[in-house]
C-alpha cells in the first residue's frame, strides 16, 4: 500500500533527507506522493533539470579520464537531464552520439562513428580498442641488432 511505501521509504532514509523528515507533518510523512515529490524537490529540483541538459551536451572527456567512466558518466548525466523518461533507444543514442563526439580525438571518433555501435557497451569497446591500438603502436620499439653500431676496439 502505498502507507507501507511511505513507512518503508521513511526508515531508508539517511544524513540530510532523514533530517528533513523531522520538519514534516505526520500526515506528510505517511503519504508516499507528497514524501517522494517533497524528497524531490529538495534532492533533485526541476529547475537542475536544465543545467544536467547543459552539462550532458558540453561533457568532454576529461585529460587521463578512462573511457569506461566518461561513457557511464555520460549515461549518469542523461538520467539526470531526462528524469521523466523511460531509458530508451532514442536516450541511449544521445549518448553515444555525445559519447563519440567527447571523445576529443579525431581518429578515435572516427573509428567509432564507422562501427555504427547500437549501444554504449559497444561503442566504449570501439573506443578502448582504439586506444589500446595506437597507445601499441607509439610505444618505442627495440632496435634490431643490425642497428647497433659498435667500435671494434684495438
Amino acid at each position: 500500500t502505498d502507507f507501507e511505501k511511505a513507512q518503508q521509504l521513511s526508515m531508508s532514509l539517511r544524513g540530510t533527507a532523514q533530517k528533513l523528515l523531522g520538519d514534516l507533518k505526520y500526515s506528510v510523512v505517511n503519504d508516499y506522493d507528497a514524501l517522494k515529490d517533497i524528497l524531490g524537490q529538495r534532492f533533485n529540483p526541476r529547475e537542475r533539470v536544465t543545467a544536467y541538459r547543459c552539462e550532458f551536451r558540453a561533457r568532454k572527456r576529461k585529460s587521463g579520464e578512462a573511457i569506461p567512466d566518461f561513457g557511464y558518466a555520460l549515461r549518469r548525466l542523461v538520467r539526470l537531464a531526462y528524469p521523466d523518461d523511460e531509458y530508451s533507444n532514442i536516450l541511449e543514442q544521445l549518448v553515444i552520439n555525445q559519447f563519440i563526439l567527447g571523445l576529443a580525438h579525431v581518429e578515435m571518433e572516427k573509428h567509432v562513428q564507422f562501427a555504427h555501435p547500437t549501444t554504449l557497451e559497444t561503442a566504449i569497446a570501439q573506443a578502448v580498442e582504439f586506444e589500446a591500438f595506437t597507445n601499441a603502436q607509439e610505444m618505442p620499439q627495440k632496435p634490431k641488432a643490425e642497428e647497433f653500431h659498435t667500435k671494434s676496439l684495438p
